[in-house]
């Protein structure tokens, strides 16, 4: 039986076939994740049972922690992380700081990741 040897084609990469593999690798993966919420519904799991659901409603107490300083405007980012003894450790991802003593944060300064320590749990005995 004569043996056959296989030839890469001129002008093609050799390296066609892996990135065709990978394509299709890619491909399969997208098929695949775009069908799980069709079984999920198969199954008979509530899509909207299933999801996230967050409620929040107002705590004043706890707000006034936060106007403490009139300088300090207001962030974005936040997370509250335990240090024990009755302290918090809050980290924000940018905080509006009130240079001008204008109280708006038009004329306020921008400042990235900032933290403030609370001391105490309850909010109405805050330090």
């Amino acid at each position: 039986m004569p043996m056959r040897h296989t030839r890469a084609v001129a002008g093609k990469p050799k390296g066609l076939n892996a990135c065709r593999a990978r394509l299709i690798g890619i491909l399969l993966t997208v098929v695949v994740l775009s069908q799980w919420p069709l079984s999920l519904a198969a199954q008979g799991v509530d899509q909207a049972a299933a999801a996230w659901h967050i409620e929040a409603e107002r705590w004043e107490e706890a707000e006034k922690i936060f106007h403490c300083d009139p300088r300090w405007l207001g962030g974005d980012g936040a997370t509250a992380i335990d240090l024990t003894a009755g302290r918090v450790l809050w980290l924000f991802g940018d905080s509006f700081i009130d240079v001008s003593g204008t109280g708006s944060r038009k004329s306020s300064a921008l400042a990235r990741n900032s933290i403030a320590i609370q001391s105490g749990y309850d909010p109405v005995r805050r330090k």
